[in-house]
């Protein structure tokens, strides 16, 4: 009898701090900017995606335009065949001029072909997966190139998979994508909640307490530890991501329904791996003083190995940068030096040579 009212009492308790918090707005949900480019709408396919007809004046120097297929181009698209670019904020071009990323250096390269930069920022394998399916393959088809390439960010086109819940359709394609933390703003901007809304505003307080006080009574062990980057880790490093596994698994099957679908309709395609800057000189490792990096991890290609042995067993054809940027004479200006973790104007012009000569072995 006593522990029943001891149950009833707590429920009781628990319900009356949930409505104090929520009626003093106590526990602040609110969101953040995290891209502030007034360049997206809404996608249910996809989460976000360009806003055609999109124009930023003077940015970096020069217009950003979003022309009227969404892609980020200013480029006269009039060429018979055509190359369609997948990528995230590195194949965007994010804190770049037009003119400079290497999707543009690129095309102004190519003979009797036109490019089209869909590099989105924030974008992964099923956000890729999901605009193939719409604009590729499906019935909203508004190109229909020869040849995909998709850039594979390893710093992270893995574990955001975290932050998606996603909606397949009968053949595994992605019909319905939500990002439990990106959103797009009522100004056209990404929205960014560091921490999303919990179903109980009482039951997460007391939880951050309680953890709190474990920490300072010294009780406190992370049993779960995330990383934003943890595929450089060695397995019994510390910080390794329990999940990893699974973001993986799905990495892989999202990678290998691209490559399935574009055969069954002639589309060539290729994989460009692009290496976090952390792989390629020590110069970078000063801007992630937070990270729990050892030499270990900074020595580990293991996201390359993985991606390598999936990319041969499937049939996957790929480069991997990594190796072409470790040998560069100037790789401490592939990479902006502090607070950026994107491509320099230099960094542009190494992965455009680096593509272009992989797009050309498909072109001859």
């Amino acid at each position: 009898m006593n522990l029943a009212v001891l149950v009833v009492f707590a429920v009781i308790a628990v319900g009356a701090y949930e409505v104090y918090l929520r009626v003093n707005n106590a526990l602040n949900f609110d969101s953040k900017t995290a891209v502030g480019l007034p360049i997206f709408t809404d996608s249910e396919e996809m989460g976000w995606e360009h806003e055609p007809n999109s124009l930023i004046e003077d940015y970096n120097g020069e217009n950003l335009v979003i022309n009227a297929f969404g892609h980020r181009d200013t480029v006269k698209l009039d060429a018979e065949k055509s190359i369609l670019m997948l990528g995230d904020s590195f194949t965007f071009g994010i804190n770049a001029k037009q003119s400079e990323i290497f999707p543009v250096l690129i095309d102004e390269e190519l003979k009797g072909y036109d490019l089209y930069n869909e590099g989105t920022i924030g974008f992964t394998t099923d956000n890729h997966s999901a605009y193939l399916n719409k604009y590729v393959l499906g019935d909203d088809k508004v190109i229909e190139p020869d040849l995909v390439v998709l850039n594979f960010f390893v710093g992270n086109d893995v574990t955001e998979l975290r932050r998606h819940n996603v909606l397949l359709d009968d053949n595994g394609i992605p019909a319905m994508l939500e990002d439990d933390e990106v959103f797009v703003g009522d100004d056209k901007t990404l929205q960014s909640l560091s921490t999303p809304e919990p179903v109980s505003h009482a039951l997460y307080n007391l939880s951050n307490k309680w953890e709190a006080f474990r920490r300072q009574m010294g009780w406190y062990v992370n049993e779960n530890p995330t990383l934003t980057w943890p595929v450089f880790l060695s397995a019994e490093h510390p910080s390794q991501d329990p999940s990893l596994e699974i973001y993986w698994s799905e990495t892989e099957g999202y990678l290998k329904g691209i490559q399935e679908a574009l055969d069954q309709r002639g589309i060539e395609f290729f994989v460009a791996i692009i290496p976090m800057d952390v792989q390629v000189s020590k110069v970078y490792w000063d801007k992630y003083p937070g990270m729990p990096f050892g030499q270990e991890a900074f020595d580990s290609k293991r996201p390359q190995n993985r991606l390598a042995d999936f990319f041969t067993e499937e049939g996957i054809d790929f480069v991997d940068l990594l190796p072409i940027f470790q040998f560069d004479k100037r790789k401490e200006q592939i990479y902006f030096a502090k607070d950026d973790t994107h491509f320099t104007s230099y960094g542009h012009q190494v992965t455009a040579n680096a593509i272009l000569q992989k797009i050309n072995s498909y072109l001859e």
